[in-house]
């Protein structure tokens, strides 16, 4: 059994029912080879950190693995609790986010390049 939350910014939590227990898996998904990277790159960082997907308390040390726990890799920009809903659909039907034409042109057009951009530059970082 599962239940879709969705939380400021969209992150999305699907908590899962397992072995009598909810747990909380956030759907943001960050792979190891790029968390590490990242974590090569700001190593005099060792505790909060939140820049380039990642806001978490323990920068060295995310709980992100599940083990029968929670994970997230996004924990700390959440700061508003949208509810429980049954598909994304539902959810933006209620919640949507309001861009005015400019931002949308310059979200299109600049801002989601940049961010791929230092992705691209974070995942091409040598071990």
């Amino acid at each position: 059994m599962s239940r879709i939350i969705f939380e400021n910014e969209y992150v999305i939590v699907v908590e899962v029912f397992f072995e009598g227990k909810w747990y909380e898996l956030e759907a943001f998904i960050l792979d190891k080879e790029y968390l590490s990277k990242l974590q090569n790159i700001n190593k005099e960082c060792t505790g909060a950190f939140c820049r380039y997907g990642v806001a978490v308390s323990d920068f060295q040390n995310p709980v992100i693995d599940f083990n029968r726990n929670n994970t997230y890799i996004q924990r700390e920009g959440n700061n508003q609790d949208f509810g429980i809903f049954d598909s994304p659909d539902e959810m933006l039907k209620e919640h949507h986010q309001e861009l005015s034409a400019i931002k949308r042109f310059a979200y299109r057009y600049y801002g989601r390049h940049m961010m791929n951009r230092n992705v691209k530059r974070i995942r091409m970082v040598s071990p």
